[in-house]
């Protein structure tokens, strides 16, 4: 699950909804230019339930289905419920508990 990148940004754009442009944000995108690759997080200072989690994660997917790279998709939050059943689905997944090992 290693993480490179060669820039790191807030990720700000937009998308279509009912024939509305909207405005969205990700808290976290880490580009990796040389792989041709984007991770999105969002972060979250929470307990976070499983279902929440897959919400979160099904909202970045959809708002960036436009982005023409490799994408990964990831959730930082206080605690997150189940986060190895969603690591195992391919998801970034860390908590409070995961940086206090570092």
């Amino acid at each position: 699950m290693g993480l490179s990148f060669t820039k790191i940004e807030k990720f700000i754009s937009y998308y279509r909804e009912n024939n509305e442009r909207k405005k969205f944000e990700i808290d976290i995108s880490c580009s990796d230019e040389r792989k041709n690759e984007i991770s999105f997080f969002e972060v979250k200072w929470k307990e976070l339930k499983k279902e929440e989690a897959e919400k979160i994660l099904k909202e970045m997917e959809e708002k960036t289905a436009s982005i023409q790279k490799n994408k990964n998709f990831g959730i930082i939050a206080k605690k997150v419920e189940n986060k190895e059943e969603l690591r195992k689905e391919g998801y970034r997944i860390f908590d409070i508990g995961d940086f206090e090992k570092i």
